[in-house]
Order: C-alpha cells, then sequence, then structure tokens
C-alpha cells in the first residue's frame, strides 16, 4: 500500500535522475490508516534513486509512520534517522562489551557499576565523534575510536629500582587528532 503511495514521487525523482545522471531523494508525506489502527496516521515518505556498484539506478523508498507533528517532511525523516544512527551507536558500544548485553538475573552493585560505566563510555564517544566532526573519524565506530584514541600500546620493563614504561613509537592518529580534541572538548558549552 506504501509502495503504491510512493510510486509517484519515485517517478518524479526518476525523471530528474534521467535528466541529470545523478543521485536524486524527495520528500513527501500522507496520510495511512492500517486496518487495525483506531485513527490514520501521518506517513512521510523518502523517495530515492541511487547508483548502484554497476552504475545502475536502484530504488530506494523508505517510510517513517509517526505521531510527530514536526512542520517538514524532510526534518521529521531526518529526526528519526539521527534516532537510528545513534541506536547504531549504542549497538556498537555493546559489541564491545558484550557482557553487558547479557541478561542479569539479579540486580547487584557490580552490575550497576558495570552499566553506569558502558553509560560513560558511550557519552565519551559521543562527545568524541561530535568533536571530530569534520575529520575522517566523524563516521567512525566505536571500535575505530577506541583503537586510534584510546588504546595504548606498552611495554613494561621491570628493574631492581625502577619500572620503565616504554609506550609505542606510532601513535599517529592520537598524536595527530589529540590537540584538536582538547581544544575542542574545553570550548565546548558545559
Amino acid at each position: 500500500m506504501l509502495q503504491r503511495r510512493a510510486a509517484p514521487y519515485l517517478k518524479a525523482v526518476h525523471d530528474r535522475y534521467e535528466a541529470t545522471g545523478h543521485w536524486q531523494r524527495q520528500f513527501a508525506e500522507t496520510s495511512y490508516r492500517a486496518r487495525t489502527w483506531p485513527q490514520p496516521r501521518r506517513v512521510v515518505i523518502k523517495a530515492e534513486v541511487t547508483v548502484n556498484h554497476k552504475g545502475e539506478p536502484r530504488d530506494n523508498p523508505r517510510f517513517v509512520v509517526t505521531s510527530l507533528s514536526l512542520p517538514q517532511a524532510q526534518q521529521l525523516y531526518e529526526h528519526y534517522g539521527d534516532r537510528g544512527e545513534m541506536e547504531n551507536r549504542i549497538k556498537g558500544t555493546q559489541k564491545t562489551n558484550s557482557r553487558l548485553t547479557a541478561p542479569a538475573v539479579t540486580a547487584s552493585w557490580p552490575i550497576s557499576c558495570a552499566v553506569l560505566l558502558h553509560a560513560a563510555a558511550f557519552v565519551l564517544h559521543c562527545e568524541l565523534r561530535r568533536a571530530l566532526h569534520d575529520t575522517e573519524l566523524a563516521q567512525a565506530q566505536v571500535e575505530t575510536l577506541q583503537r586510534k584514541l584510546l588504546k595504548l600500546g606498552v611495554r613494561v620493563q621491570e628493574t631492581a629500582r625502577r619500572i620503565w614504561l616504554a609506550l609505542l613509537h606510532e601513535l599517529s592518529a592520537a598524536k595527530r587528532y589529540g590537540p584538536l580534541l582538547l581544544e575542542r572538548l574545553r570550548a565546548a558549552p558545559s
């Protein structure tokens, strides 16, 4: 049903693609009511023509069914897209610490502490990505940020009088982005 409602918008986008040869998209909206719904809902349609790896056009219609009343269809679609992006980041953080995804049988102090640390790590990664908005790490996955910026390799050598710590010589990403991150995070409003 929604595919039929998107058809005229997909045709318009196809026509623009044929004229320009470039990727095209258009946002529109309609109302829709499934048989089991008590009232019609607002449906935002993203009609898009993308180009696959062979250079062939491909229809890519997307739909958001909502009761939100943001004024423009594109604004509403992007709002939900941002939510989806955040959910992907949460999944990425959980994947790096899979112990926290298993349901706890009983609530306990160690589990509560681990969840709190997990949430703090998530906020840290969000802030890192925000501060690196105009770099190649702006869309980096959690594991990439950890590997390039947060994890350090060190060789420990113990003598009778001292313990020597030798950091890895190659920390190019941390050297490159460290000062930039400090500057931006210090300037960020608290």
